[in-house]
């Protein structure tokens, strides 16, 4: 099963929970904030979310994120999409602990 399996399956779960909006949290990993990244925030209706870490200094990280951007303002394969409206699903940021704002939005281990 793939990625994008995997997400239209739990798509379905959240749908049927009445679930409308969930963040997947940060990519850790350039190659998942180029490949992964965008699929998450491709998947219709738009319920989905996420982020990419970038530590101070990172140029990989920050390139990556930026491939990511671009990739997703590409999209336009739904309407949450057209018109680069993707990239309001995609934060590209330094995701520290408690960061209460979606969709880079997290908790500390263990709360």
């Amino acid at each position: 099963e793939d990625v994008n399996e995997r997400l239209q399956r739990f798509n379905n779960l959240l749908s049927d929970c009445d679930i409308n909006f969930c963040s997947l949290g940060p990519s850790y990993d350039p190659e998942h904030t180029t490949t992964i990244c965008p699929e998450i925030v491709s998947i219709a209706p738009g319920r989905f979310s996420c982020s990419a870490n970038i530590n101070a200094g990172d140029i990989t990280a920050a390139l990556a994120a930026a491939k990511c951007i671009k990739t997703i303002s590409l999209k336009d394969e739904g309407e949450h999409l057209q018109g680069g409206l993707g990239n309001f699903r995609f934060a590209a940021a330094s995701c520290i602990d408690t960061v209460p704002f979606f969709p880079g939005a997290r908790a500390p281990k263990g709360l």
